[in-house]
This record gives C-alpha cells, structure tokens and sequence, in this order.
C-alpha cells in the first residue's frame, strides 16, 4: 500500500491497529463483512455435514471440519479486503496527524 510504504514494519503495524480500532466496528459495511464472514463459515460446515450425501462417501467430522476451514477462510478473505478498502483513507490522517506527532 502507498500509503505505508516509508514505514517500517512496527509503524505499519501501529498504524493498521490503531485504525482498526477506531473506525471499523463504526462502519456498517465492515460489519456486514463480518457477518458475512461467519455466514460462509457457517455454509462451509453445512456443506461439510452432507459432504457424504453428496460425494456417496461415509460420514467423518474431518468434511465438517474441512468445509468449515474453507468457507471461514473464504469469508475472512473477504472481510480482509473490505477493512483494508475501508481503512485506506485513515491510514493518510493517522500518519499525518497521529504517527508523525509522536516522532517530533
């Protein structure tokens, strides 16, 4: 990301976190992101669970677990981009007005 690229990797950090904190749980379209994270999560499992009916394979948690895993991860993907889309514009003003204080 441009706007993180002069600093290190602790700034960055910094940065991200403090910007996480105080604006994606206030926006409603990273929130939905999040539901919709669990909701595929929520899928993957239900898609685990009747993996055997589908497949014609004996039942085993390991389909439950599997499909779970992949759904979750397709959902944090999701919410991932859509925070980090969020944030961009946040990452400018905390560097300007936040990060570049502490330095002075």
């Amino acid at each position: 990301m441009p706007e993180l690229s002069g600093l290190s990797p602790r700034e960055r950090q910094q940065v991200h976190q403090a910007c996480y904190l105080r604006h994606v749980f206030r926006s409603p379209r990273c929130l939905i992101a999040l539901c919709l994270c669990g909701l595929c999560g929520g899928a993957g499992v239900a898609v685990g669970s009747f993996a055997h009916l589908l497949f014609g394979v004996q039942f085993s948690i390991w389909h439950v677990a599997i499909g779970g895993g992949i759904g979750g991860g397709l959902g944090g993907f999701y919410f991932g981009q859509t925070v980090t889309s969020y944030l961009r514009p946040f990452y400018a003003a905390y560097i300007n007005k936040e990060l570049r204080r502490d330095v002075v």
